[in-house]
């Protein structure tokens, strides 16, 4: 007489349950093998990434934050060494300035150790305490290295604009004298958020009358905001 055998087959499952990080002992032989790298193993180096990055954004932040705190913030230097003023013409009837100042101006970045990254860099010009042009000298961020000199030759604020009131009315000085222009450059620094301006007041003839100039310089920086 045979014995008749059966047999049962239970499959292992291979699926983790949210527990197996915590206790990865209870996993099944079979599926500690199959893969290289678990889900915990990559959990574990994404965890080890995000806190790298965090670190290495708090030493930039605290070396920033020590040579400000040690010596003050340092300003870019903005000068202007050239200024010739082509052509000046205001027309009483329609209220119309017309207008050509080239500026040649020169960025400095006084810091020793720290490179400067300048956004929003703004020249604008007033005359009788009315703007009458605007160019942008930097509109995205530019870097400059420790104790550099950046040259801008040639910024060209012009304009044929309609800006006085009709009851103002515009001083034009003899040939011979010299237009009063406030230059004032604006700008921002990226890693400190510092902004500050500088202020020149010109005193320039048409270059047709000549090429002497004067100015008296303002720097008001760091402007708290």
């Amino acid at each position: 007489m045979g014995v008749a055998m059966s047999a049962t087959y239970t499959p292992i499952s291979t699926a983790k349950s949210s527990d197996d990080c915590e206790n990865p002992d209870s996993l099944p032989i079979s599926a500690t093998k199959s893969s290289p790298l678990s889900a915990c193993d990559k959990i574990f180096w994404v965890l080890m990434l995000a806190l790298f990055l965090i670190a290495f954004a708090l030493l930039i932040g605290l070396r920033v934050s020590s040579e400000i705190s040690s010596s003050g913030y340092k300003c870019p230097d903005f000068t202007i060494n050239g200024a010739h003023l082509t052509q000046f013409n205001y027309t009483g009837s329609n209220r119309t300035l017309s207008y050509n100042l080239a500026l040649n101006i020169t960025l400095t970045n006084p810091k020793k150790k720290l490179f400067l990254e300048l956004i929003d860099v703004k020249v604008s010009a007033y005359y009788q305490d009315k703007r009458i042009g605007q160019v942008t000298l930097m509109d995205r961020s530019m870097s400059s290295t420790p104790k550099n000199t950046t040259v801008f030759q040639n910024v060209v604020v012009q304009g044929h604009d309609m800006l006085f009131e009709q009851s103002q009315s515009v001083t034009r000085p003899a040939a011979a004298e010299l237009y009063s222009i406030d230059v004032v450059i604006d700008f921002q620094d990226r890693y400190t958020v510092h902004r500050g301006e500088v202020i020149y007041n010109l005193r320039l003839p048409l270059s047709s009358n000549g090429t002497y100039w004067d100015a008296d310089k303002t720097t008001n920086c760091p402007i708290y905001i």
